[in-house]
């Protein structure tokens, strides 16, 4: 009755701090009827609450809680799917692999992401989000397969700015509807061993990926942020060419200067339902706007992140010296940000 209950209530509550206690609750429970409860939950009516049973079953022993998240792999909501593939990641079996690449296999845009990144952790190869790429592999070592040793990418990875830009700051898009974040605070003046400012390196950086990455049917925006977070369009646009050109030129017109308001950026992102995933470049911590306190922020965001699944990668931006910059709380603020939200922290120093 008390599993019941809290999957009723406690869970899809208003407060982010009711919610989070009752998922503490439930992850502690040890009767077996009441996990039997929690369990049957997965593949229920509601999608919220077969997303919310699943996070649960993240913090239960592995060979008690395998079969539900394989099972959610095929579930008809995506956000679903993405936290079967996120539970999974600690499943370090052959079968889960096996399972992960048959599933790369029917997805597409930002799954195929959260798969390989899944894939990424539980095998250590660095292959691309291509079923048959990962087949090709899988079908060299299958039987004799051992999980390896996998280091850690928690706290993000760090990159010199001539390297990122060689490679690409944002990396592989693998979504069909992202919407890009771009700083242009007075911070994003600062001087860089380049061409250029940080905002001149970043911009022409978004603008290459914009030319270079985005598939015609996929869809994307962008907000640029200063004192205010100005929003390209109030909806996900199609990135056929001439939307594309729209987007560079509303990029090259902007230019950089004023503080940093995040939370109106983020804001804004969120606003659109379409979203799966947002890129936020920035090089400062909050300082203007409806909310700048750091944690307030990151409950802000995860408060609408809850069952939207939205993954928000960071992007901390700090080539040359600023002046008034305090780059650790950045750093942390842009850290805590992706983590929260399943994304991944970039540092360009």
């Amino acid at each position: 009755e008390a599993a019941l209950l809290l999957l009723r209530y406690g869970l899809p509550h208003e407060s982010l701090l009711v919610h989070q206690e009752a998922l503490r609750v439930l992850r502690g429970l040890q009767h077996i009827e009441a996990r039997k409860v929690v369990t049957e939950a997965t593949t229920g009516l509601s999608w919220n609450k077969r997303l919310d049973a699943l996070r649960v079953l993240r913090a239960w022993p592995h060979g008690e809680t395998r079969s539900a998240f394989l099972e959610a792999l095929d579930d008809r909501q995506w956000q679903v799917r993405a936290e079967a593939v996120r539970g999974l990641t600690k499943h370090r079996h052959r079968l889960v692999v096996k399972a992960l690449i048959d599933r790369l296999a029917e997805e597409k845009g930002r799954m195929r992401e959260d798969i390989r990144d899944a894939l990424v952790i539980l095998t250590g190869e660095k292959i691309r989000p291509d079923a048959s790429e990962w087949r090709a592999w899988w079908r060299q070592i299958d039987e004799g397969w051992q999980p390896p040793e996998v280091k850690s990418e928690e706290m993000g990875t760090r990159k010199r700015l001539g390297t990122a830009v060689r490679k690409g700051l944002y990396g592989q898009i693998v979504s069909e509807r992202a919407c890009f974040l771009l700083d242009s605070s007075g911070s994003m003046l600062a001087g860089t061993e380049l061409e250029g400012n940080r905002f001149d390196i970043a911009s022409r950086e978004l603008i290459r990926v914009l030319e270079t990455q985005l598939d015609p049917r996929s869809e994307f925006n962008l907000v640029v942020f200063a004192d205010e977070a100005l929003r390209m369009a109030p909806n996900l646009q199609r990135a056929k060419g001439s939307t594309v050109g729209k987007a560079i030129r509303y990029i090259e017109a902007r230019r950089a200067g004023g503080e940093t308001n995040t939370f109106e950026a983020l804001k804004l992102a969120f606003s659109d339902s379409g979203v799966d995933t947002i890129y936020l470049l920035s090089d400062g911590q909050p300082t203007v706007g409806e909310e700048t306190i750091p944690t307030l922020i990151l409950d802000a965001v995860q408060l609408w992140n809850r069952y939207r699944g939205v993954r928000v990668h960071c992007i901390g931006f700090f080539p040359g010296d600023a002046r008034n910059q305090d780059k650790l709380e950045a750093r942390d603020f842009l850290r805590q940000l992706a983590r929260r939200n399943q994304g991944k922290y970039t540092e360009i120093e």
